[in-house]
């Protein structure tokens, strides 16, 4: 018994002590990222701060092509350039450098666009530019880079799940102050290590830059790089650590002949840099950097010649496409005269194309961008049609979509990302098909979440029916149309296997169908003229089941294509 005394004795005493420090940090240790007025919410200043336009940017409606004598600047980047935590969007350097020269050069004929978005890679700012870009005629192309853009690891700070224990002033003194360095030190390390000029990292944004340098060409537009420096948010002022980032960068420009603006230029020499970051715990920067940017960029590029030259005068053509059809110095597809129709360059090997949705009475969050995406003719695994990236918040469980959006049909489900809050930063999770479930009516799919945290907002990958063209070096080489097949061959004994007529060759198989109108897993094959399946549940001969698949049979009626060259 006196043993068992002693112990709880030690206990309470390690208890109490373990209380006294937690009380004296609480009363004396308030650290940047513990106060409330840094703390984040993400979806919050989203929905307040952010509304795009019908191209998915945060800027005013801008039209593809553009007035002669009329100077267009594209802007392309990240966070940093889309302007994170800046309420208002005038105020990124992006628009700021517009009025600038709007002011110095006494003309309205300066437009600069901001197509950035938050988390877009170089590859991304790449895709933008080619698959879009070129279509606004612009006479620059400026293009941001900074080092996080080398950094290829997850250097997010990894604490325990649980709120109660992150709460605790001990576990955040301890635990989360050396997770906090650690993640320091090794950011410094990875882009030391990747700055280097032989790294794989840096061979691959020099291709990347190359490639943007030669996409600008083909619209005689001048490619600009801007380096924008990358700040310790905790202690701003110390020596900057990634100057080698940026003098490779700067190499990178002589020897290939493209324009390279510094910005660390335009803030180096500031008595105070913690006004150049949003706070001590976030390092984007700040309005007043925004401001020191524009400025820079508008005294060391020579924009007078650069506007008495603009030109860009926009150059489409409309023609009925047809297979083996060669677009004449074709560039891009601005749009068809017809719903429901996409297209795939085959510039891109096979990888998945994403595009503007050009129309914005769909969108169900205005600080969310819509995405249409396509991939190559009868070559990617579960691609009925085209797919449309679609956001949309949880009403009590459920989400309902229209079956017809952006002027397409909406036939399927294929993917579900759901988003929630975490201490005001957003996370994500895919989940799986038996987390949710899809039933369709003649008006909308329902899409029941059966996992019951409290999600905020669904990104949906939406299958589509599509009519599409496959092009490749300016000629297209295929046609195709997603078609659907509801006549059933026979039934199996055991009530699982399904068999469809095929009609024509087809490809790209769903991994769903729709049996009385719910959506059900399903593996399909093709088997000669037919598509095999096996399909959860049982069947019974009243009951109606649906396939979609995408098929080289098209409707050969009117296919007028606007294009670009």
């Amino acid at each position: 018994m006196g043993i068992r005394r002693r112990i709880l004795k030690a206990l309470f005493l390690w208890l109490f002590l373990l209380l006294l420090v937690e009380f004296g940090l609480r009363l004396f240790w308030h650290p940047a990222f513990l106060d409330t007025k840094h703390k984040r919410n993400d979806l919050e200043w989203l929905s307040k701060n952010v509304v795009l336009n019908r191209l998915g940017y945060r800027d005013r409606e801008v039209s593809f092509g553009k007035v002669e004598k009329y100077l267009r600047v594209l802007s392309l980047g990240s966070s940093h350039t889309f302007g994170w935590y800046i309420n208002d969007g005038n105020e990124t350097y992006s628009k700021q450098m517009g009025k600038i020269l709007k002011e110095k050069h006494k003309t309205e004929k300066i437009e600069v666009i901001n197509a950035s978005r938050p988390g877009y890679s170089l590859q991304d700012r790449l895709d933008r530019l080619r698959q879009e870009g070129i279509l606004f005629s612009p006479d620059i192309v400026m293009v941001s880079i900074n080092p996080l853009d080398l950094v290829d690891v997850d250097l997010g700070v990894k604490l325990t799940d649980s709120r109660f224990v992150r709460n605790l002033r001990l576990y955040q003194f301890t635990k989360g102050n050396r997770e906090r360095e650690r993640v320091r030190l090794e950011k410094v390390k990875v882009i030391e290590t990747n700055s280097k000029e032989d790294s794989e990292q840096m061979k691959n944004a020099e291709r990347i830059i190359l490639e943007m340098k030669k996409v600008s060409g083909q619209v005689n537009a001048k490619l600009i790089v801007l380096i924008l420096p990358e700040f310790d948010a905790s202690s701003p002022n110390d020596n900057y650590q990634f100057v080698n980032f940026h003098e490779q960068i700067k190499k990178m420009g002589e020897r290939n002949g493209f324009k390279v603006i510094d910005l660390w230029e335009a803030v180096k020499d500031d008595p105070d840099k913690s006004d150049l970051v949003l706070n001590q715990t976030d390092p984007h920067p700040s309005v007043r950097a925004n401001e020191l940017f524009a400025k820079y960029v508008t005294d060391v590029f020579d924009f007078e010649t650069a506007i008495n030259n603009a030109s860009g005068k926009s150059v489409f053509k409309s023609v009925k496409i047809k297979k083996g059809l060669s677009l004449v110095n074709y560039k891009g597809v601005v749009s068809f005269d017809r719903e429901g129709w996409v297209f795939f360059d085959e510039k891109y090997d096979l990888g998945v194309m994403s595009n503007p949705l050009k129309d914005a009475d769909s969108r169900k969050i205005n600080y969310m961008e819509d995405i249409l995406k396509t991939a190559k003719i009868l070559v990617h695994d579960g691609w009925v049609g085209a797919k449309i990236e679609h956001n949309v918040l949880v009403n009590d469980g459920k989400v309902i979509v229209p079956r017809k959006i952006y002027g397409f049909e909406v036939v399927g489900l294929s993917n579900v990302k759901a988003f929630w809050r975490n201490d005001g930063a957003l996370e994500s999770r895919v989940l799986n098909f038996d987390q949710y479930k899809v039933e369709r009516n003649s008006d909308e799919l329902v899409i029941t979440l059966l996992d019951k945290r409290g999600y905020d907002f669904l990104k949906l990958e939406l299958d589509v029916l599509a009519g599409q063209i496959d092009i490749n070096e300016g000629k297209i080489v295929d046609i195709g149309q997603t078609i659907v097949l509801d006549g059933l061959i026979s039934v199996s004994e055991d009530e699982k296997e399904v068999v469809f007529e095929t009609k024509g060759k087809v490809g790209s198989l769903p991994k769903y169908v729709w049996l009385n109108d719910k959506m059900v897993a399903a593996t399909l094959r093709v088997a000669g003229n037919t598509i095999v399946g096996q399909i959860e549940g049982r069947l019974n001969k009243d009951d109606k089941i649906q396939v979609y698949v995408k098929s080289q049979v098209f409707d050969e009626s009117v296919l007028p294509i606007v294009f670009y060259f």
